[in-house]
């Protein structure tokens, strides 16, 4: 997905913009989406990517996606 990104926006851009974002996954057993992947979409800026996706698709952030290292041990 970062790679496609990359591709869209024009990364590399020349001015030293080597990178989109980071994909990570929802690592929280107790979450209904545990093992999903997550991909920041920026929804304004020089670096907007949300034209890019289903708007359905879209959930703002959750803080319950992440384990605790208490909650993993």
């Amino acid at each position: 997905m970062e790679s496609d990104m990359k591709t869209k926006l024009g990364i590399p851009d020349g001015m030293g913009a080597l990178r989109y974002a980071d994909e990570r996954i929802i690592d929280n057993p107790e979450h209904s989406d545990h093992g999903k992947i997550l991909f920041p979409v920026l929804m304004s800026g020089d670096w907007k990517s949300s034209q890019h996706f289903d708007a359905s698709e879209l959930v703002d952030f959750n803080s319950n996606w992440f384990a605790t290292p208490e909650e993993l041990a």
